[in-house]
């Protein structure tokens, strides 16, 4: 073998060694961005299987609606760090994501025994800064049956009325007052009862009304949110809440 061709073959052969340890450093700096974003995925999983709130943990489980669409970051790393064991890992916090919310969005539970359907929303009007004549066409574009509006001031229920709200929904039980403890409740179906609920801190209100020949109590409620290390009111309001329903007769 010449010189030049000893030259030649080392060349190449040091620049394959190089290129190896490039792919082996992409694949470690990979696979340690799939192990880093598969943790934060699961700090929310982790919170809503051992019920652990503590402090801002309160506020992981409203980031599991995401969970499902983040599984995505860490699996890609996972596949460009060729880590078979990672992409296996993914799978847990996305399969029970899967599993916690798919029932959200059943809708059977919508149905009374006489296979009448209730049709519900619930809108937070923001301190009272909804707008109102977008709320209106909601209500009759999707035929809500009732409506509950937390956050009701009273420019807000004023708003509503002129907007047309009261010709959609004809009954009601409004409880508006200024900030975020305000409440009401309008109606397609006619109540027969309507009152306020006490213990919760927001103001909170009970309607009955009649689906087919069976009455339906419906609760619309605005607990209040965890503090960032002080969830008292959350967990009271809480309490309270389970107890107003385990002591509710009927649907």
């Amino acid at each position: 073998m010449g010189e030049s061709e000893f030259s030649s073959g080392h060349a190449d052969a040091t620049a394959d060694a190089r290129a190896g340890r490039a792919r082996r450093r992409f694949r470690r700096i990979a696979r340690a961005a799939a192990v880093l974003s598969l943790a934060a995925v699961l700090v929310p999983v982790v919170v809503r299987l051992t019920g652990w709130e503590a402090g801002p943990l309160a506020y992981a489980v409203s980031f599991l609606p995401w969970v499902i669409f983040a599984c995505v970051v860490p699996l890609v790393f996972a596949v460009l760090g060729r880590s078979r064991v990672l992409m296996a890992a993914v799978l847990v916090p996305f399969v029970l994501g899967v599993v916690w919310l798919a029932p959200l969005y059943d809708p059977a539970s919508a149905v009374s025994t006489s296979g009448v359907r209730l049709r519900v929303a619930t809108i937070n009007a923001t301190l009272g800064q909804a707008d109102a004549d977008a709320i209106v066409p909601m209500v009759r574009d999707h035929s809500i049956d009732v409506l509950a509006v937390e956050e009701l001031t009273p420019s807000e229920a004023d708003a509503l009325q002129a907007a047309g709200l009261d010709a959609e929904l004809p009954y009601s039980e409004l409880l508006p007052q200024l900030g975020v403890e305000g409440t009401g409740v309008w109606s397609r179906l006619a109540l027969n009862t309507a009152k306020s609920v006490e213990g919760l801190t927001a103001h909170a209100v009970r309607v009955s009304v009649t689906l087919g020949m069976q009455p339906v109590t419906i609760y619309a409620v605005h607990p209040a949110a965890p503090g960032l290390f002080d969830h008292s009111r959350w967990a009271n309001d809480m309490e309270a809440l389970a107890g107003l329903l385990s002591n509710a007769d009927g649907p």
